[in-house]
């Protein structure tokens, strides 16, 4: 289910809990209402940002996990990339940070960003749990990329 459905059902199961504790009359001064409305909005948002957050991190495990298999991962709310091989215009030339710029495997590509491309490379850095530390930026005109070939995890030369 996503994110905005758990929270919509979170947020009418809280309202209606309260419906419930005004009718049977459980609540008899407005200070212990005030408190119990503050409090179930809290434990709401609260439930949203940890659903939100949990969808958010295992999606990007997903992905992680299907671009070191060398498959091309699902979107996820609009981000998609795909595996691509990347070939620096003029390598004395090319501006990767953090670099260098990954050119024997194929990399995962998300869509341009201005005049940017952005690049995750997922045989960086295998012993770090940090998924974002394989990340490379990378400005669109210095580099040229191509589908990678199926079935294997090296990129020939152009």
């Amino acid at each position: 289910m996503k994110p905005a459905g758990l929270c919509a059902i979170a947020a009418l199961c809280g309202l209606a809990a309260l419906g419930w504790a005004r009718h049977f009359y459980w609540f008899t001064g407005s200070k212990s209402y005030c408190i119990a409305t503050v409090g179930t909005l809290t434990v709401m948002m609260t439930a949203a940002l940890i659903l939100g957050l949990s969808s958010a991190t295992s999606a990007a495990q997903s992905t992680a996990g299907q671009a070191a298999a060398g498959h091309d991962p699902s979107a996820f709310f609009g981000i998609s990339a795909r595996l691509v091989c990347v070939s620096p215009l003029d390598e004395a030339k090319t501006a990767v940070q953090p670099g260098p710029l990954p050119t024997g495997h194929p990399v995962l590509a998300f869509d341009i960003t201005g005049d940017e491309t952005w690049l995750w490379d997922p045989q960086r850095a295998k012993g770090t749990a940090n998924p974002a530390e394989k990340a490379l930026r990378v400005r669109t005109d210095q580099i040229a990329t191509r589908p990678d070939e199926r079935g294997t995890h090296t990129c020939p030369p152009l």
